[in-house]
């Protein structure tokens, strides 16, 4: 994973929306990462980045960036082709996905009850 998110990071920050990057940054348990884009992307757009990242990812050869010593503190973990096994599995599920798929339920607070205006309006 670690790999993938150096190979994500790079492509993301050097794409059109470079400036609405916010984070890509592997999560303290090292097996999935966040990705933070300022409300100026859009749903759609971000969709449309992690495909074209995935893409990039599968077709990625030579050093890996940011992978030397004194560039990474886990620079032995690093393993391209792993990195290209993640990508290649993420992109049938992400080839069928939408900006519909990012919106999720509104967290109950205790004492309230689920009703039909609780969710967001999803269209």
């Amino acid at each position: 994973m670690h790999t993938f998110e150096h190979l994500f990071a790079t492509y993301v920050r050097n794409t059109e929306y470079a400036d609405e990057i916010v984070y890509v940054g592997l999560m303290g348990c090292r097996t999935v990462f966040y990705f933070l884009t300022r409300d100026t992307v859009s749903g759609a757009e971000a969709v449309r980045l992690v495909q074209q990242t995935l893409r990039y990812i599968i077709d990625f050869t030579g050093e890996i960036p940011g992978s030397k010593r004194k560039e990474c503190d886990n620079y032995l973990a690093h393993d391209l082709e792993g990195a290209k096994q993640i990508a290649r599995e993420m992109q049938p599920v992400m080839a069928k996905w939408s900006d519909r798929l990012l919106n999720y339920p509104r967290v109950l607070r205790q004492g309230e009850s689920h009703t039909a205006d609780a969710r967001p309006n999803c269209e």
